[in-house]
Parts: C-alpha cells; structure tokens; sequence
C-alpha cells in the first residue's frame, strides 16, 4: 500500500475511534499507544545504531508493553492500558537516563508519563496525584544526581540532536494529551446543552427550552411590534395506538411525526416536545391567517406519512393555533392555543382551529 494511502487510512481509523462515544473519553489513552509506537520503533533503531545491547532489549520490550496496552485497549480494559503504559514511560526514561546520563534528555519523558495518569479517567484523582507526583520527583532527582555520561556511545555531534529530538517528542505528547482532553470536554459539554434542551425520545427541544425561546420571542415583537403564532398539536387518538400496537410503536409513531414536522417547518420556526403526546411549535414573524396554512400543511403531510402508516396505519393531528397580542403574556397565549386545540378535538379532529384574542 502507497505510503499516502496508508497515512489516509490510518487518519480515517483513528478519527473513527476517536469520535465513537463509547472509547471518546478515554481519547487520551487511544493517542498516547500511538505516539509510543511510533517512539519506541525510532528509539530501537537508535540504540541498535549505537550498539547500546541494554536499550535495544529495553526498548524491544518497550515496543511490546506498547503493542499489550493496544490490545487491552481494544478490549475494553481501560484502566489495566493506562497502568501498563505509565510503568512502560517510568522504567523506560529511568532506565535510558541512567545508562546515557541526562544529556539526551530522556528524563522528559516523565512529564507526559505525568500528564498521561493525571489524565486519564481511569485512574481515581488519588491515585492519579500520587503518581504524578512521582514522576517528578524521579525528573528532579535525575536531574540533580546524573551527569552527561552519553559520549562513551560515540554520539559525538549527534547528541545534541538527539537531546533535541526528545524535548520535541516530549512537547508534542504533551500537547496532544492537553487537546485530548480539551476534545473530550467540549464534547462532554455538547452532551450536557443536548440533554438539558432536548426530549431524549424525540430529538426535538424540550419544555424548557421553548419557554425561554418564546421569552425572547415575546421581547422581540414588543420591540419591534412584529408578529408570532404558537400551534399546539396533539396526535388523534393516541392512546389507541398505544393500546393496539404497544407503547414502543407508540413511540416510533412520535418519533416519525417529529421528523416529518421538522422537515416542513421553516428555519425560523422551533417544534419542542411540549407533554406526552403534545407538540408545541413556534412561528416568528407569522400572522394568524399564514399559521393556519402552515399548520393545516402539516397535518396533511403527517396524514399521508408512508413512515408512519406501516406503523399503525396511520395517524391524524388536531391543532390549536394562535396569534401574541401585545401585552399578553405566553402563557396566556399558550392557554389560547389549548382552548383551539380543545375545540379541535370537539369538531370532530384532524384539524386546525384558531382561538381567537380573549376580550379585554
């Protein structure tokens, strides 16, 4: 395989990895066996190079505890790849440290080994603070007991590119173990706004959040003295429906009129999830006349839903509309729009009813 073919593929997979919900909290795990592959793979050949026989065999059991933490990885088993990994970067910089001396900088792979358990989720926050502050202690006491020893190696002038080469490696690894864990909390956060704005069943927004959109809708036209509808809407006969074909049917029928609602309404207009079966939507910059032909749009495209006809054979919606007169408050205008839809359901459902203004 082409080596750009090989790259695409590789970038393709991780991505995939990164972004399953199941292993994106432990996205620092899955990029920490990546760069200590690809590590301890140019170590080997370094040593094998210089003919250090020790680090050779150390970084060949390196290249193998790397490979183990992969697997367990894979396998679900967290905690066990982090542990193995943490031992891996001790001993590793430990051991090469003493050997060559702290001229080559090996010392500094303690800082990621330091930010890798702090990190990782895995690893309860005790643990996690005793080991950290013990990768450096173990930084500081090499730093202040060794001295250069490396030139016996016959590094010559390469030392200093090899003492470069693992600050670098070091930045990097720790770089990226920080934009992990920036990744995993702007997605943790995403996922908290999604579940406190949104019905888990539906998709659509919940309650609380229409209340506060419908606030901003209200301030909106008492400022600019424009117009909203709101068209409350509830699926005919319902509970037969539950009866007949079962409560997951049930759902699936909600779940099919909130995609068919949400894929004729304007990018102006919010559908929420108002109670049960009850779905509220909100129209800005609508008039009453143009609401109800929208609406009445709508239960017509849910009546001949092909989605929702296998499920049940199929389903109506009655609807209550009405138009915000300045000064009322939303939920007045709210109690309106029930009012239409109680009428609705009078007259026989599977229709849209407009309440009108409530005499001062």
């Amino acid at each position: 395989m082409p080596l750009a073919n090989w790259w695409s593929t590789a970038i393709r997979t991780t991505t995939a990895t990164i972004m399953n919900p199941l292993s994106r909290k432990h996205v620092v795990l899955l990029v920490a066996v990546v760069v200590g592959l690809v590590l301890h793979t140019v170590l080997l050949g370094l040593f094998i190079a210089l003919r250090v026989d020790v680090l050779v065999w150390v970084n060949i059991g390196s290249v193998a505890l790397w490979l183990g933490a992969g697997y367990w990885l894979r396998r679900g088993r967290y905690a066990l790849a982090a542990y193995v990994m943490f031992a891996e970067l001790i001993a590793h910089s430990v051991v090469a440290t003493l050997v060559l001396g702290v001229g080559l900088g090996f010392q500094f792979y303690l800082w990621p080994a330091a930010c890798l358990v702090v990190a990782n989720p895995s690893v309860s926050v005790r643990y996690a603070g005793v080991l950290g502050t013990v990768c450096i202690a173990v930084f500081a006491a090499l730093e202040l007991t060794l001295v250069e020893i490396s030139n016996r190696y016959g590094l010559g002038g390469y030392q200093h590119w090899v003492y470069l080469g693992n600050v670098l490696f070091c930045g990097v690894a720790l770089m990226l173990c920080i934009i992990s864990v920036r990744v995993v909390n702007e997605y943790q956060q995403r996922q908290l706004i999604a579940l406190a704005t949104h019905d888990p069943l539906t998709g659509l927004f919940n309650r609380r959040y229409m209340t506060e959109h419908m606030e901003q809708l209200k301030a909106h036209a008492d400022r600019e003295y424009s117009h909203y509808c709101v068209a409350l809407l509830d699926v005919d006969h319902f509970k037969r429906i539950n009866d007949v074909y079962g409560h997951d049917i049930g759902d699936q029928v909600l779940q099919c009129i909130a995609l068919t609602l949400k894929a004729r309404l304007r990018s102006t207009d919010l559908l929420a999830r108002w109670g049960g079966e009850e779905l509220l939507i909100a129209l800005s910059g609508t008039e009453a006349q143009r609401a109800l032909l929208l609406m009445d749009n709508l239960r017509q495209r849910v009546a001949e839903s092909s989605a929702i006809k296998p499920l049940c054979g199929g389903v109506t919606l009655s609807f209550g509309v009405a138009e915000y007169q300045p000064g009322e408050s939303n939920q007045a205008l709210i109690r309106r729009a029930d009012a239409g839809l109680y009428r609705a359901k009078a007259q026989g459902r599977d229709q849209v009813v407009l309440e009108a203004p409530t005499s001062p």
